[in-house]
């Protein structure tokens, strides 16, 4: 066990994409089931929640102490619509996280999807993937959680490890005990029980993660391609 440490900072970036539509009142369940699970908890966590699509970008919650998130008000702004430029959403919050994270902070992000990226402007995959490594090297925490899809497949190509990833039924069942399962690792990053944030084969099973896990560190294709022109921001700068 290490000594506990001080503050976490989680971030979770939220699909709000229109595919989302058909797993809107699971994902607000599962929503309500990872707040409390961080509520019942003894640390000191602050919370942040982005939603993400290529019609707009929310800041729903901005770095409050989880004991006062409402999940109600999560609920009310959520309103799936649009494509999917995960890289984008996943740049703007990790440069935002950078921003507001104070030294010796600790720092947990989750990426949350149920389709694949398909229309980012701004950065390119190699981009993520560069940030990423660089933030892990640091010991931030990157967690990808996909629903009803291989997740690993996505995670791997980001850089972020099987064990720090989850593929999780659509059904409300799988559902809530996938992102139970996410309030439990972070609960014990926070609490200092664990250095790392990562499932247990229990929590997947109970997620009704059926994908088997790929290499971590696959060689990564060259990512989307370059133009002479700067491209129209399709997701707003993220303050934290």
């Amino acid at each position: 066990m290490t000594n506990a440490p001080g503050k976490t900072r989680t971030a979770f970036l939220l699909d709000e994409t229109s595919s989302m539509i058909a797993h809107k009142t699971n994902t607000i369940s599962g929503l309500r089931e990872y707040i409390d699970t961080l509520k019942a908890g003894d640390t000191d966590i602050d919370f942040s929640l982005i939603t993400f699509s290529n019609i707009r970008t929310q800041t729903v919650v901005k770095n409050a102490p989880i004991k006062v998130v409402d999940v109600d008000a999560i609920a009310a702004a959520y309103k799936p619509q649009g494509s999917t430029p995960l890289i984008d959403a996943a740049m703007k919050t990790i440069k935002a996280m950078d921003e507001a994270a104070k030294p010796g902070e600790r720092v947990v992000i989750v990426f949350q999807t149920d389709g694949e990226e398909n229309c980012s402007t701004e950065f390119k995959l190699a981009d993520l993937q560069a940030a990423i490594k660089a933030k892990s090297d640091l010991g931030w925490q990157f967690v990808f959680l996909g629903a009803g899809l291989d997740a690993y497949q996505a995670a791997a190509k980001y850089g972020i490890h099987a064990g720090q990833t989850m593929s999780y039924g659509i059904d409300a069942l799988s559902t809530r005990s996938a992102f139970r399962g996410m309030g439990e690792t972070t609960q014990s990053f926070a609490s200092g029980d664990t250095d790392d944030v990562s499932f247990s084969a229990e929590q997947k099973q109970a997620a009704g993660d059926i994908w088997q896990p790929q290499p971590d560190l696959p060689k990564a294709s060259s990512g989307h391609g370059t133009t002479a022109l700067k491209p129209k921001p399709i997701v707003d700068d993220i303050v934290l």
